[in-house]
């Protein structure tokens, strides 16, 4: 029970209809999160608060001119991210098909005259629809083949920051994790022309390995392996860890690290590459699919037997929990680098859960999920709210809830460890009382609510 200390005054936290409208919060990492134009996600539910930075995703090259998609809805973004301070990029490139974005760019500059001019179109754009910066994400799999890609792509960020400094718009790269492509890109040359450079972790394995194990694609320990990579070119506090988390990886035919496999992605998967949506892979029946947190090497995973036709197929599926991502930020964090990006905002549960890897980002970056803004929904759009925690002298902690339903509690120290957790159902709005299960000593304590479409958080000081 918690103790009976007296509280130091109560502890009200509303959560208003549109949710909290505050700044990111101000520790030195960035929380970059790409937002692919094409999303069917509505601007209400981006979680701007939890983001420094939102990357439009992507601005492409038609007859080499710029082409921006849905630019309607990019303003919208960019005016609702304003009342948050959160700065939106846009980004070029990005995975084309069914030409590579790297091919594309070797084709534009063949002419020299072309190339000046899409650039400053690139920075005209922004300016008028007043843009943050711009991230350069030429990418694909043509890149070893595309002749003179590295020197092409070099000459491309240096012309762009001289186009793009002196109008104020940041300049960012994408680049990819260890060897493989990573070795055509000259970021030495051109390193100091970024404010930061993103490196998109993850990847290492898949169907395509020749050698068909079962192995996870960015499991903790390869992560750092791939920037360590990128640590020794570039300083790190330009980095920016890629998070590739909101997407797991599928291979049909294993149900554990280390077995074979048949080559081909199992069923759940959405592409020919074998990736799963991090939404979709925690809604999977637990009753008939096993969850396993991975250590550092292995790799968290979830497998069982799906079904396939009129049969079932063993299926493995590699992903990252909220603790591995959480990690991964963290470990950004203690390596100095520039902060954490992630791929993308709309595979990620809606911002009100507290499941949502959003949060895992910030859990990681400054060890609290407390100095977050998280908006509701559902219910909360008749504007109810959770309106106060306490607790009472009685023994018990105290939650007013605006909705009957089933609801859960955690309570958890400063250092962010989660000392207790109890869940009650009410079949009516008001004051609920339930003890904790646990004694607590003198001290603060955060409180953290959830249920009814809604989640809040509030500091308790007993004495």
């Amino acid at each position: 029970m918690i103790s009976s200390r007296r509280l130091a005054g109560l502890i009200s936290l509303t959560i208003a209809v549109s949710g909290l409208i505050a700044a990111p919060d101000s520790h030195a990492q960035k929380r970059l999160g790409f937002f692919p134009a094409s999303d069917g996600l509505a601007v209400s539910q981006i979680p701007f608060a939890e983001l420094t930075h939102l990357v439009w995703a992507f601005a492409t090259i038609s007859n080499n001119k710029l082409s921006v998609p849905d630019t309607a809805k990019l303003d919208s973004v960019v005016a609702v991210a304003k009342s948050y301070g959160t700065k939106v990029v846009l980004s070029l490139g990005g995975g084309s098909w069914p030409v590579s974005s790297s091919t594309l760019l070797c084709g534009l500059a063949k002419d020299s005259l072309a190339l000046q001019a899409y650039i400053s179109s690139v920075a005209d754009f922004c300016v008028a629809h007043k843009l943050s910066g711009v991230d350069i994400d030429f990418e694909g799999e043509d890149i070893p083949t595309d002749s003179g890609f590295g020197g092409i792509y070099t000459d491309f960020v240096n012309r762009s920051y001289a186009i793009m400094n002196p109008l104020g718009l940041s300049l960012s790269t994408d680049m990819y994790a260890g060897d493989y492509y990573a070795q055509y890109f000259e970021a030495e040359k051109f390193q100091d022309k970024c404010d930061w450079i993103n490196v998109m972790s993850g990847g290492a394995n898949g169907i395509w390995n020749t050698v068909k194990i079962a192995t996870s694609p960015a499991s903790i320990s390869t992560v750092k392996g791939q920037m360590a990579y990128w640590a020794g070119r570039v300083p790190s506090s330009k980095l920016v860890l890629g998070i590739v988390g909101f997407t797991g990886l599928s291979f049909q035919g294993a149900l554990k690290p280390g077995e074979t496999h048949d080559g081909v992605p199992g069923p759940h998967s959405v592409d020919p590459q074998g990736s799963v949506y991090y939404k979709d892979i925690i809604a999977l029946d637990s009753t008939k699919y096993t969850f396993v947190q991975g250590d550092e090497n292995t790799g968290s995973y979830v497998s069982g037997m799906s079904p396939k036709g009129d049969s079932s197929v063993k299926e493995i599926i590699f992903y990252d929990t909220w603790d591995d991502v959480a990690a991964k930020a963290r470990y950004a964090r203690t390596s100095t680098f520039a902060g954490v990006m992630y791929w993308n905002i709309g595979l990620d549960l809606a911002p009100a859960n507290s499941r949502a890897l959003v949060h895992a980002i910030q859990y990681g970056l400054t060890d609290s999920m407390f100095n977050t803004s998280i908006r509701g929904s559902n219910d909360m759009s008749s504007g109810k709210s959770v309106t106060a925690i306490s607790v009472s002298s009685g023994n018990h902690l105290s939650v007013v809830v605006p909705l009957a339903g089933a609801y859960s509690v955690s309570i958890f120290g400063l250092n962010g460890r989660r000392l207790a957790h109890s869940t009650f159902r009410t079949s009516t709005a008001g004051t609920c009382q339930l003890g904790s299960g646990i004694s607590l000593g003198m001290g603060s304590y955060m409180v953290r609510v959830e249920g009814a479409g809604m989640i809040a958080f509030s500091r308790v000081v007993l004495l």
